[in-house]
């Protein structure tokens, strides 16, 4: 999910348990952990019943549970008007939707949000793969790839969804449209909900339950604060914690993270309440401006200007600048303990030690980017994904293995920006 990173369109517009030493606490540990998996793991590739159990863990009428997250590339040719996906396992081309006048593309981990400049219409399509996390495991959903039917008209701004509401800002309104994700599984495009705000470049994000809007515009457009409501629109509560100029979002384990001229706003709720805390910039660098990490992950990077990279850590309120070679025109992480990666406006692909803050390995990969034209780099628990707007070629990177290059998918048409879905 472009993250569940800041899925910003110019369109419509993202502790281990211990086990103790005796045997006999082993033995039963262990047997309430495989009955409690047997009880909701399925068999690899069936389709539940519709009112079990595991029917309801996420399935919809129609789709496949699988026994792995079936991860697929849709991308967005804007030279052809087209939207096209690619499946890793295969390197085959399947789904394609022509939309001609498409400009830009957002997505939630599942539907994608493409906006057509030339008719002004936002137009969704379901991916088909996606997957729902239950407990401390997960379940992974196929199904065929599809446009939904209609659209809807709607200004320039920003799309966000959590699984559960898709959010979209428009800018020069300052409403927020809610739509349901029961409703898009339906094949329904309708808004639910809509709530009023003052026309600014703000951003909605659906949160466990809230939805966080943007507010308080200064004199550059940006917003200053953000309010909470619920899912129908309303119970507005403003929190406490200012974020100066707010640029760019993503949604994490530990919470959501704003991007602020003086620190990252993280907004958090644990126990039913929200709050707000800040993690200050550690020293003088550019300011954070839009977030990119492996959808789930607590560890993500931003561009810091033309000087490199930060790299926050939301988990240990960690902030941390490292230096680049060069200017970089992408940047994302996996987490966990794997490098930053970031690619320079040369081409070069760059990995970097998230504890030394330096470069460990790279590899000139893509001709050079172009100002306003920036590469696609997306990453995934064990693959990188990279394409360049200028060519019609997706590389797979390996980036545990000195940044190799595993394979190369072409492409029909010129990859303006690429997303993974499924994850």
């Amino acid at each position: 999910m472009t993250s569940q990173t800041d899925a910003t369109v110019a369109v419509v517009q993202k502790g281990s348990s211990r086990m103790t030493s005796q045997q006999a606490t082993l033995t039963a540990m262990a047997a309430l952990t495989i009955t409690a998996l047997a009880a909701c793991a399925p068999a690899p590739a069936h389709t539940p019943v519709p009112g079990s159990s595991v029917a309801a863990h996420g399935y919809v009428a129609g789709a496949t549970e699988t026994g792995e997250a079936q991860s697929l590339l849709p991308y967005l040719s804007a030279a052809n008007g087209t939207v096209t996906m690619v499946d890793p396992l295969s390197g085959e081309e399947s789904f394609s939707a022509s939309l001609p006048g498409a400009s830009s593309m957002a997505d939630d981990g599942r539907y994608l949000f493409v906006h057509t400049a030339t008719t002004g219409k936002l137009h969704i399509i379901d991916t088909g793969a996606w997957t729902v996390e239950h407990g401390d495991h997960k379940h992974f959903y196929r199904t065929a790839a599809r446009q939904l039917a209609g659209d809807l008209s709607l200004g320039a701004g920003s799309v966000a969804g959590d699984g559960h509401h898709v959010a979209i800002f428009e800018e020069q309104t300052g409403k927020t449209s809610l739509l349901s994700r029961e409703d898009l599984d339906s094949g329904e495009i309708k808004v639910a909900a809509t709530i009023p705000g003052p026309p600014h470049r703000g951003l909605a994000v659906p949160y466990k339950g809230h939805v966080l809007i943007t507010g308080s515009p200064g004199p550059d457009k940006l917003p200053t604060t953000i309010s909470a409501f619920d899912s129908a629109g309303g119970d507005e509560k403003a929190l406490a914690t200012t974020c100066p100029s707010l640029m760019g979002h993503a949604s994490t384990r530990h919470g959501v993270v704003f991007g602020c001229s003086d620190g990252v706003l993280v907004v958090n709720d644990d126990d039913g309440s929200l709050t707000s805390t800040k993690i200050p910039y550690p020293s003088p660098a550019e300011r954070i401006t839009a977030f990119d990490h492996r959808p789930g992950s607590s560890e993500l990077v931003s561009l810091a200007g033309a000087a490199g990279l930060w790299h926050l850590d939301v988990a240990s309120a960690k902030l941390q600048f490292m230096a680049s070679p060069e200017p970089l025109a992408a940047s994302t992480t996996a987490g966990n303990g794997s490098a930053a990666l970031g690619v320079g406006r040369s081409g070069t692909l760059y990995a970097f030690n998230t504890l030394t803050g330096t470069v460990e390995s790279q590899q000139k990969i893509l001709p050079e980017s172009e100002e306003g034209a920036p590469p696609s780099l997306l990453v995934d628990a064990t693959r990188a994904y990279l394409s360049h707007p200028a060519t019609q070629t997706i590389h797979e990177i390996d980036y545990r293995d000195k940044l190799r290059v595993a394979r190369t998918f072409a492409t029909s048409g010129a990859t303006s920006q690429l997303a993974e879905t499924g994850l």
